[in-house]
């Protein structure tokens, strides 16, 4: 399997939990990529970055700050075309300054892009442009 990611973000003030709503004698699968920041940057500290797999019987919870990318849902059961998922979230508001402020993204594009890494899971090898 092969993909590239070009985005990691963060909600610096909230928790995100992600429940999939999908039952079958086969789980679908997903992939789960995190990293921890880099308090000298205030980014992604790539050197940390995981990636999991998870399945339709799991659940994720990323606790603040924690950055990643969306949810990636892959399956070999060809009946499986999606699996959707319930997003329970909490925001803490109090110590924001602007409304936008909790959701932050990093793209790598351009130069950036360029820089590659190899993500292994589980035997997969995954090709990331981060």
């Amino acid at each position: 399997m092969s993909a590239c990611f070009a985005l990691l973000e963060r909600h610096k003030y909230s928790t995100q939990m992600f429940i999939p709503m999908f039952t079958t004698s086969s789980p679908a699968k997903y992939l789960i990529i995190v990293a921890l920041n880099d308090p000298s940057t205030d980014k992604p500290d790539l050197s940390t970055l995981k990636a999991f797999v998870g399945d339709s019987t799991q659940g994720i919870n990323y606790k603040c700050g924690c950055w990643h990318h969306p949810i990636v849902v892959f399956t070999h059961d060809s009946e499986t075309k999606y699996v959707d998922f319930t997003c329970v979230v909490y925001e803490r508001g109090e110590d924001q300054i602007v409304d936008s402020e909790d959701t932050e993204e990093v793209w790598y594009v351009g130069d950036d892009a360029e820089r590659k890494m190899d993500i292994k899971v589980f035997g997969l090898r995954l090709k990331s442009k981060l």
